[in-house]
């Protein structure tokens, strides 16, 4: 409607280019990929952002004002931004404006042995459904953007199963929508960018 005035934004994002895992080399550019995500938040009039990043030392060149900005991606930092977001939220509530969230991850995914995904943060691992609790059921927002940008991603939003070709990963997302956790949130969409 031309009348209804422009919605409060937040955003929530993230990015770690190490692994807890050994095996796994060290990314370059997920740690850009999450400033330019921020940088793109950060053009919208009011938003309110938070990042948890740890930029390598050519992004700490390339991003200085942002690397002053930037918290480590922990376990206790996404906690305490998704408190800080929830606070603001509940506060913008008020003014019967809709509320957007957007969340941003850039950085590893991985399985555990049972084929639970897992997001790679700097202190170690967050599974999906640590994901789910600390993130989604936190977000009191109308509308939810959900962005996963990791090898293994469909897995940070599928319970469990095997590797698949693109039309089964097609299939296994609209099934996930369908049938599984985001039933509980109407309200969010997700995009998920994934290599395997």
């Amino acid at each position: 409607k031309a009348s209804e005035p422009p919605p409060y934004v937040f955003a929530l994002v993230m990015a770690n280019n190490a692994s807890t895992d050994k095996s796994l080399d060290r990314l370059q550019f997920a740690d850009d990929d999450a400033a330019r995500f921020y940088q793109l938040i950060s053009t919208i009039k009011g938003a309110y952002s938070e990042l948890l990043v740890q930029f390598d030392p050519p992004s700490q060149r390339t991003y200085p004002q942002l690397v002053r900005r930037a918290k480590a991606p922990t376990k206790a930092a996404l906690q305490a931004a998704m408190g800080r977001i929830r606070a603001k939220m509940d506060a913008a509530r008020k003014s019967g404006r809709r509320l957007v969230f957007y969340f941003y991850f850039a950085g590893h995914g991985s399985l555990d042995k049972s084929r639970m995904g897992h997001f790679h943060l700097a202190d170690g691992l967050l599974s999906r459904n640590d994901f789910f609790r600390t993130v989604m059921k936190a977000s009191a927002a109308d509308v939810n953007h959900i962005v996963i940008d990791t090898c293994n991603a469909y897995f940070l939003v599928k319970q469990r199963g095997k590797a698949m070709s693109a039309a089964e990963l097609a299939t296994a997302v609209q099934s996930f929508i369908a049938h599984e956790s985001l039933r509980h949130y109407p309200n969010t969409g997700i995009v998920v960018s994934t290599a395997g």
